[in-house]
């Protein structure tokens, strides 16, 4: 098919939701029908892009605990952001979610088009399932060293003694598995790294991610 009809067809689509006021973002299940033809012609996605930008993924971020996940997103005014914690998925009273994280990446999916931010969990089942499902992240971590200050920040927000410990027992072994795993992460598997060096030092959207994947 041309591209320029091809391209002409969707936009009719796009204009006809519109005129019959649909105000909603579109679906999952519409925007995957989009993300096949994109995959046909690069071109046409980064016109529609362009032209439609609810059409644009959000940036997934996944943080491990304390890096300021929650502080962003209570104190920015300029994007539209999701801190979805992963207990809401993992955990099904007072069990285990068999179905954790399937039913975490299917929220994740859900919300994507809607969003600028996603913040989400540094489990390793979540980083696993992510590169699985090929979803793109930058993955954002403290450097082993800040041990002290982040136990300070738990007990500061008012976390549990329970969290805290659990925290405190498995630092170092945490922060070598990510280191890890973004040792055997390739560039093609789309995800990137940033770790948080600095004393006192929250995460900050535009001076840590954009900043740090435009270095890149």
């Amino acid at each position: 098919m041309n591209e320029n009809i091809l391209l002409r067809l969707i936009e009719i689509y796009l204009e006809d939701l519109c005129g019959r006021g649909r105000t909603t973002p579109l679906n999952y299940q519409e925007v995957d029908f989009f993300k096949k033809i994109w995959a046909l012609q690069k071109d046409i996605k980064e016109i529609l892009q362009v032209k439609y930008p609810k059409l644009k993924k959000a940036e997934i971020i996944s943080g491990f605990p304390g890096v300021g996940k929650t502080h962003t997103t209570n104190n920015n005014k300029d994007l539209k952001i999701l801190d979805s914690d992963s207990i809401n998925f993992s955990w099904a009273g007072y069990e285990r979610n068999p179905e954790f994280p399937k039913n975490y990446i299917q929220h994740i999916q859900k919300n994507m088009y809607s969003y600028d931010i996603i913040f989400v969990s540094s489990h390793k089942e979540v980083r696993d399932a992510l590169k699985e499902n090929e979803i793109s992240f930058t993955l954002v971590y403290p450097h082993k060293s800040l041990k002290e200050e982040y136990i300070e920040r738990f007990r500061a927000r008012g976390s549990n003694e329970v969290f805290i410990k659990k925290i405190d027992d498995n630092w170092d072994s945490w922060l070598t598995e990510i280191k890890e795993f973004s040792h055997h992460t390739f560039m093609s598997d789309n995800i990137d790294f940033c770790e948080l060096c600095g004393k006192n030092k929250f995460l900050n959207i535009k001076r840590d991610i954009m900043a740090f994947k435009e270095e890149r």
